[in-house]
């Protein structure tokens, strides 16, 4: 009998999104950063899926609507 055992693997990578943006735009390390999936023309709409831990020092949480976050002195702008 052939006995195969099936393994499912659940990784957390925190802040993976920001991690990957920093990686690949080096000049935003180390910088605030919040990762929203979905913009719309030139206005940002939707939640942060991952916030890096400089961000999270201003009290930006994963999760926040992009209007509950302080954009004073940051940069929006649109990856892709």
């Amino acid at each position: 009998m052939d006995e195969t055992i099936r393994v499912i693997a659940l990784i957390d990578m925190d802040a993976f999104y920001t991690q990957v943006e920093e990686r690949e735009q080096p000049h935003l390390r180390g910088r605030p950063l919040a990762v929203v999936p979905f913009s719309r023309g030139t206005t940002i709409t939707g939640q942060a899926i991952a916030v890096n831990y400089p961000a999270r020092a201003f009290g930006i949480k994963r999760g926040m609507d992009c209007n509950e976050v302080n954009f004073n002195n940051h940069t929006k702008f649109n990856i892709g």
